[in-house]
């Protein structure tokens, strides 16, 4: 209990001592891996994939908006090291993600 009301004490009034009793007591649980749907992530030369319709994760797993803006990121990122090269961006993207 003590964990709980230092780590979020905005829940404290709203989280009974049965419930965190409960909670406490449960095996802890991992998020699944997933994998990219490839062999590409690109389309022609300026087209890319993004997000849950890049990645093997079941959808109620709730990752889609995280996965999407790490491919962002890294298409940021792809864009930058290829100097605004948009064609080779997009393939070096699509080459490294899937």
């Amino acid at each position: 209990r003590a964990l709980f009301d230092n780590s979020l004490p905005q829940f404290t009034t709203l989280v009974d001592d049965e419930t965190i009793e409960s909670i406490a007591k449960k095996p802890p649980s991992f998020l699944p891996s997933f994998r990219y749907v490839g062999p590409r992530l690109h389309q022609g030369e300026r087209t890319v994939i993004l997000g849950d319709c890049a990645h093997t994760v079941k959808p109620y797993f709730g990752l889609g908006a995280n996965s999407a803006l790490e491919d962002v990121k890294y298409l940021s990122e792809t864009i930058d090291a290829t100097n605004k090269d948009l064609t080779g961006a997009v393939h070096k993207f699509s080459r490294e993600r899937a």
